[in-house]
């Protein structure tokens, strides 16, 4: 879902519910108010789960579907900012190489929010 501000946890979540979705968690250590969704479980890395079924295998950042997406995280989780992949490169000082695959959202705006569809939602 296209999200607009700054990629925070808080503007992920209320992007997702505003569109009638459901905000996906990464592990029940990471997350607040989300739903779990199988499979998708690390809290360390939570986008490279899901390029691993998208894109069939590799790092996030190596996964095009996934670029500027970003997924909530634990309000402590830098300043309540969501993770999210930035094909782009991340600033200086992150461990992560010439792409990012969880970038601070709060450096980022006006990118994509992690969504998925309750169950029994009619995909339209």
């Amino acid at each position: 879902m296209p999200a607009s501000g700054a990629m925070s946890s808080t503007n992920v979540d209320t992007t997702c519910k505003a569109a009638g979705h459901v905000t996906p968690c990464a592990g029940t250590t990471c997350q607040g108010d989300c739903v779990l969704l199988p499979n998708l479980n690390n809290c360390s890395w939570p986008m490279d789960q899901l390029a691993k079924a998208v894109c069939g295998g590799g790092h996030a950042s190596q996964c095009p579907p996934l670029d500027q997406t970003y997924i909530v995280m634990q309000d402590s989780w830098r300043e309540g900012s969501a993770c999210g992949v930035e094909m782009a490169g991340c600033p200086s000082g992150y461990l992560t190489g010439p792409t990012c695959y969880c970038a601070t959202g709060n450096d980022h705006s006006d990118r994509y929010a992690l969504c998925a569809r309750a169950l029994g939602e009619d995909p339209g």
